[in-house]
């Protein structure tokens, strides 16, 4: 059954483009991830124009890119750098509205390109947007997104969730009936010395407890900062009236019992480049992106958030709603919330008619390292996304051919990694291996041992046990460590293993055991106590939580 394809589009032509349908058994496709900053979108393009006549059309998997505009923020290809390949799913949605997973799989499904027999290619570093589309099966529907791309609950929760709802305490059969109308983010916690800390919790906190009442697996998986995911299990629940854990573990039994679980015949390409090499890569793309115009994109998303709070006043909400949220939508897009305390600073300044140029370079240059700190972080979040989610699945699927009847029909995965460490040598580390094994793949060779390309790719493809979701559940865990926990209202949270034993080791850990046990006897004098010095270790321990701890 065939998805029309409906675009909120700026671009007339993209939504006329011709339609890449997967219908008709399993077609070749080739993916390329990787983290930022390797040359993806490079490959990609040298790729398409090495698949022959007629090129491949490149499909984009970035949910920066889907956006109109802010073409430096986002880190889109420039039209010279195309080199005449279409692009698809680029520069089509107005900022200010959201795009999702759902949204991306019928979009891209729902191009035709295979009608003039194009190879698609699928470039981006949305890893969990390209995880989905090639391993089916994996994605629960929730609410249907209105015309500003906002989702909409059903007004009622699903019949059989019933009786669990009856089982809720009153406050949290409250909270959970309110669903529909709660705000998408939490306001700011209250102190620790707060009179009303206990009785006033955060938003976060109670919809975490409130998981943990309903699904105390999936509850022990996020964070409680994590609300979009907190929120999102619960939707799943309100929608379905299946627990997510539940849910996961039928996906996993319909795994175990060989039914499909990829979508096509893929190649995947993952370029990949060493930390220490990357991360002064990164640190130099974002000076180039100052001096390509970033600040003058800041300017106008801050204009297009000012706009979307004008719209919340209008529907009558309250002086306290946030003008952004930096969770949702392009105001993700790395850059924006690190330059605010700078952009919002020199525009007071300057409607003042005063400016503290020290003060205010200050805060730019702070501006600059949080964004080139947040760039590398994301770049280490591809990675890890990479290593523990999609290496998993393409072993889950290798792990079941084996056991199960050769079809030629069926759907295959193959990934290869590429190391673009030295760029001078880019050509020869990447390029030609890869047009090589494109070359076998389109031509139905046996391709080559993906682990004798590099030392790398020897290093980190290596097989091991895999888990399957409904079983990583209990591996990911998260438990509280008391010690360190400052505020009630904001847990310091670890996974449990390796997270936890890094933890329990680290100096802030030790730091904080030695601080609530006291100083040893005959040493009063020296220790730090009053409440700076909680202050400042809370606010260590605070930014500890903060860590990419899922």
């Amino acid at each position: 059954m065939r998805c029309s394809l409906v675009l909120r589009t700026l671009t007339p032509a993209l939504s006329r483009a011709p339609k890449l349908t997967m219908a008709a058994g399993h077609p070749k496709v080739v993916t390329v991830i990787g983290s930022t900053a390797t040359g993806k979108s490079d490959l990609a393009v040298e790729l398409a124009l090495a698949a022959g006549t007629p090129p491949g059309e490149i499909i984009n998997a970035d949910s920066m890119q889907v956006y109109a505009g802010l073409d430096t923020i986002t880190n889109k290809v420039t039209v010279p750098e195309r080199k005449g390949v279409p692009h698809h799913l680029m520069s089509f949605l107005e900022p200010g509205r959201e795009y999702s997973i759902p949204q991306f799989q019928k979009d891209a499904t729902s191009l035709e390109l295979s009608a003039r027999s194009a190879l698609p290619v699928l470039v981006g570093g949305t890893h969990y947007y390209l995880q989905h589309l090639l391993f089916p099966d994996r994605l629960v529907a929730t609410a249907d997104a209105d015309k500003d791309g906002e989702k909409r609950l059903s007004p009622a929760p699903h019949p059989d969730l019933d009786p669990l709802i009856s089982s809720l305490h009153d406050t949290q059969r409250e909270l959970f009936l309110s669903l529909p109308t709660l705000p998408h983010e939490s306001p700011r916690p209250p102190t620790p010395s707060s009179e009303t800390s206990k009785a006033e919790k955060p938003l976060d906190i109670r919809l975490h407890e409130l998981l943990a009442a309903l699904d105390p697996p999936v509850a022990a998986r996020w964070h409680p900062r994590d609300m979009r995911k907190v929120r999102r299990s619960l939707e799943i629940m309100w929608e379905t009236g299946q627990k997510r854990s539940e849910i996961l573990k039928e996906q996993a039994a319909a795994t175990e019992a060989g039914a499909p679980q990829v979508r096509f015949r893929n190649l995947v390409f993952w370029v990949y480049s060493e930390p220490k090499v990357l991360a002064e890569r990164l640190d130099k793309r974002v000076d180039k992106m100052l001096e390509r115009g970033l600040l003058k994109e800041l300017e106008e998303l801050r204009a297009i958030a000012a706009r979307g709070a004008g719209r919340s006043s209008a529907n009558g909400a309250g002086s306290d709603t946030p003008s952004t949220d930096y969770t949702r939508g392009i105001f993700q897009a790395i850059g924006y919330k690190e330059f605010d305390p700078y952009l919002t600073t020199r525009d007071a300044s300057a409607a003042a008619g005063y400016q503290d140029e020290a003060a205010t370079q200050k805060l730019f240059n702070t501006g600059l390292e949080s964004m080139k700190v947040a760039t590398r972080q994301y770049a280490k979040r591809q990675v890890k996304w990479i290593r523990n989610n999609i290496l998993p699945a393409i072993q889950r699927v290798k792990a079941q051919a084996a056991r199960t009847t050769s079809d030629e029909d069926a759907g295959s995965v193959d990934l290869f990694m590429l190391d673009s460490s030295d760029i001078e040598n880019w050509q020869t580390n990447v390029l030609d291996p890869a047009k090589q094994i494109l070359n076998h793949f389109l031509s139905d060779r046996p391709l080559p041992d993906p682990r004798s390309l590099s030392t790398a790719a020897s290093d980190l493809l290596v097989s091991s046990s895999v888990p399957d979701p409904a079983t990583s559940l209990e591996f990911r865990r998260k438990i509280v460590c008391p010690v360190c926990t400052v505020n009630p209202h904001r847990p310091v949270l670890l996974e449990v293993g390796k997270e936890w034993d890094a933890h329990q080791a680290s100096r802030a850990h030790r730091k904080m055991t030695r601080t609530k046990r006291g100083p040893p006897p005959g040493h009063e004098g020296r220790s730090k106590t009053g409440r700076d010095g909680e202050k400042k270790e809370s606010a260590e321990l605070e930014d500890l939580s903060l860590g990419d701890l899922y």
